[in-house]
């Protein structure tokens, strides 16, 4: 019970701050693109919490946030999707792939969430949504957001990771 209710106050607190890096403390560039860190409590959360946590403070910042500080013209649930999916993609990483907080690991985490939801996916759902811009002209914008965020979230993710552990805040093994 003890474990639930940490897990559920750290995620809480997750969502707090992606709510913050990605409403307040980000860079929108129209309706496209939007150049911040919210992404980073959201894969920290899958990394730590592991996937269906990681999947639930990724939707759940989406939801709570719009409500507190739309970004958009209106809400679009593939876009809470795709925050999920920032969250569950690095929990079954390193849960189930690599079973660890390696670099490798996170490496992939990134790399994976950076094409398959920053290029693939949201694109896709705001193309849906707004239909001013096609999917393929999105992309190029995308892929380049997306080639310098896989880069700067997987280093980011690395030294907190490495910090927690060396703060003894989290275990070096997986819980």
């Amino acid at each position: 019970m003890k474990k639930n209710i940490n897990k559920l106050v750290l995620a809480s607190i997750f969502i707090a701050i992606a709510i913050i890096l990605t409403r307040i403390l980000a860079f929108q560039v129209g309706n496209y693109l939007r150049i911040g860190f919210g992404d980073l409590p959201i894969l920290l959360a899958g990394i730590i919490l592991g996937p269906f946590w990681g999947a639930a403070v990724g939707a759940l910042s989406d939801i709570l946030g719009f409500f507190i500080a739309p970004l958009g013209d209106f809400f679009i649930p593939g876009i809470t999707l795709s925050a999920a999916l920032w969250g569950f993609i690095p929990g079954v990483v390193t849960r189930y792939i690599f079973r660890n907080k390696s670099f490798a690991a996170i490496l992939t985490s990134c790399i994976s969430c950076g094409i398959l939801v920053d290029i693939i996916s949201t694109p896709f759902w705001l193309s849906l949504a707004y239909g001013s811009l096609t999917y393929f002209a999105m992309l190029p914008i995308q892929a380049a957001n997306a080639a310098a965020m896989i880069a700067v979230n997987t280093t980011l993710t690395v030294i907190l990771i490495r910090a927690l552990v060396k703060g003894k805040l989290i275990d070096e093994k997986l819980n």
